[in-house]
């Protein structure tokens, strides 16, 4: 591709997804900015701005807003000043064309900006939940959504939903996020290294969660199988990967419950050590209320050879057909259940953990969906 575009992405700078995305279209020669506003201030450690700065390389990484201001009145004032700072920033820039990622903010500011061509990618909780709850956030969504000239989803369903919203149909493009296969695929070093790490026996079988510990993913959910599966097969450890709003609770009912010698909360990772705790696991578990289209979670633990065990919501059923079991929403019984029958079967995990790895490299593979979005760029480009 010989044309190489000026693109500014609106997104979180702490997150994976992030990282992933903006440095592929700098590795095909585009000039890549992202701006974000997120409040580094708090110190969490994935949240640390000196931690993450070398990660976008080459990139051009632009933070505003710093911290939050606590009143309402100062935080609106903060509001106007980061509209102002983002609306300078572009001018500046001058992009070829925007990207924001996740219909809320980083959706929003395009409203108040000049006309550039832009592209939209919403999340997944951003349409199927805070769209349907507020009033106000619907109603300057669907206003962002139209404005944007496309709009990239990961699912059927998240299509429809925002066709019900009003958004053109015409303007929807289906690619997946992608996972990288040769990436995410599992490493015999990082198995024993954490295995050894965590007094984990050659016999224990380990099961992961890595979904984000706050109330959307519902991994309390996953946690409260636990003494089920405990009370039939005592060699299970479960590593709660992530970090959220619910991760004292979960450590307090893991605390009451016994669990202690059984659980292990590792927090925030980085991608290297995704796959190095997913590579130490023999079963991936995630108890979400709600995905837009295959989580990347999900899509990273079929990579690297797990066998699934995933919520009956979304699109699940189409993607883990063959490569693990589905449960009902809210129903603990079916993790445990769906925990013993894997782990009682040592066959069956690498039958279905094998289909995930081929199902992934297959239907789900990250440079041919990434290679769509620029597919998608130049033809934006070509028609302005």
């Amino acid at each position: 591709m010989s044309k190489k575009l000026k693109i500014v992405f609106f997104a979180d700078a702490g997150v994976e997804h992030t990282i992933r995305w903006v440095k592929y279209f700098a590795s095909l020669g585009h000039d890549v900015h992202i701006i974000s506003w997120n409040d580094f201030s708090q110190g969490s450690a994935s949240y640390r701005l000196d931690d993450i700065k070398s990660s976008f390389h080459p990139v051009k990484l632009h933070v505003l807003g710093g911290k939050r201001p606590v009143s309402k009145f100062g935080y609106f004032l903060w509001v106007i000043s980061l509209v102002f700072s983002i609306r300078k920033l572009v001018r500046k820039i001058d992009p070829d064309l925007l990207h924001s990622h996740s219909v809320g903010a980083h959706a929003w500011i395009t409203l108040f900006l000049p006309e550039i061509q832009s592209v939209m990618t919403p999340w997944g909780t951003d349409v199927l939940i805070d769209m349907k709850i507020s009033r106000i956030n619907r109603f300057v969504s669907t206003k962002a959504l139209k404005k944007a000239t496309a709009i990239t989803v990961d699912a059927e369903h998240m299509k429809q939903e925002l066709v019900k919203f009003g958004v053109s149909p015409a303007k929807i493009n289906i690619i997946y996020f992608g996972t990288n296969s040769e990436y995410y695929s599992r490493s015999r070093d990082d198995r024993m290294r954490i295995r050894n790490k965590f007094n984990f026996k050659d016999d224990d079988v380990v099961v992961i969660s890595t979904r984000t510990l706050n109330p959307i993913h519902d991994v309390f959910l996953t946690i409260k199988a636990i003494p089920k599966v405990l009370a039939q097969k005592n060699n299970i450890k479960f590593i709660i990967a992530s970090d959220g709003v619910e991760r004292q609770d979960m450590e307090a009912y893991v605390s009451k419950h016994n669990l202690s010698n059984h659980v292990i909360f590792p927090g925030y990772m980085t991608m290297a050590e995704m796959v190095a705790f997913l590579s130490a696991s023999d079963i991936y578990v995630s108890s979400s209320k709600a995905d837009a289209g295959l989580a990347a979670s999900t899509a990273e633990a079929m990579s690297v050879g797990l066998p699934v065990l995933v919520s009956d919501n979304s699109e699940n059923g189409f993607w883990v057909n063959g490569s693990g079991f589905l449960f009902a929403d809210g129903d603990a019984d079916g993790i445990s259940d769906g925990i013993l029958r894997l782990a009682n079967d040592a066959q069956l995990m690498k039958e279905l953990g094998r289909n995930g790895m081929a199902r992934i490299s297959k239907d789900n593979d990250y440079a041919t969906e990434m290679n769509k979005v620029n597919a998608l760029y130049v033809s934006i480009y070509e028609k302005d």
